[in-house]
């Protein structure tokens, strides 16, 4: 139960209004003006507590007895067949002779809203390899160098206007090249890895690739 923080009553307060007039001799009328209710309200709760005892002072459901409106279980059933066939929302309407909305309604309590709920989940796909060194990942990046810290780091904007340029632009690259080597097993379900970075010089950039993989593979 979701109760306003402003509520002026609640199960307990209930609770305590009704034994004030049952049990303390209040009027409902007191009552009433005691807990900041009307006398309807306390004879309400009066009444409840008196036929179902502390449990009648709970909310209770706001759901309708019945629904004459409610859309019949062969219209549900059909409108999962058509989407398991893949039919879209509109399609579906348009063939069962309902509306879109409703379509939708249904579709969302089925959990079929979504095409790609009628497709089974994908299984995790987990690489393997039987001892170091057999599968290295490498990885290149550009990195722009910068001749100071800007602002999302000094939270300074000012002076970045009066910057010329060259002291903006072109300072240059580094090239970061990381190597990695993963080798997982099945048997013991265990699971390292090893990685080797490093930042060069672009004037050093031809054959770093390699370079890298020599590395890892001596260090393996």
């Amino acid at each position: 139960m979701d109760i306003h923080k402003n509520a002026p009553l609640t199960p307990k307060g209930r609770e305590a209004m009704v034994r004030s007039v049952i049990e303390g001799g209040l009027t409902k009328a007191a009552a009433a003006l005691q807990f900041n209710v009307t006398a309807k309200t306390v004879a309400k709760w009066v009444k409840r507590f008196r036929e179902e005892g502390v449990d009648g002072l709970r909310d209770r459901s706001s759901r309708p007895l019945s629904s004459p409106s409610k859309t019949p279980p062969a219209t549900s059933a059909a409108v999962e067949m058509l989407r398991r066939q893949r039919y879209t929302c509109k399609q579906i309407a348009a063939e069962v002779c309902i509306s879109a909305a409703t379509v939708s309604r249904i579709l969302r309590r089925l959990g079929l809203n979504r095409l790609r709920n009628l497709e089974p989940a994908e299984p995790v796909r987990r690489y393997e390899r039987g001892h170091p060194g057999e599968l290295i990942h490498i990885d290149i990046k550009k990195l722009g160098k910068f001749n100071r810290i800007g602002h999302r780091v000094t939270g300074d904007r000012t002076g970045q206007s009066r910057l010329t340029p060259c002291l903006v632009r072109n300072r240059g690259i580094d090239w970061s090249r990381q190597g990695k080597e993963t080798k997982g097993s099945r048997l013991h379900r265990r699971r390292w890895q090893m990685t080797y970075k490093r930042i060069f010089e672009a004037s050093q950039a031809a054959g770093l690739a390699n370079r890298v993989t020599d590395v890892v593979l001596t260090a393996c």
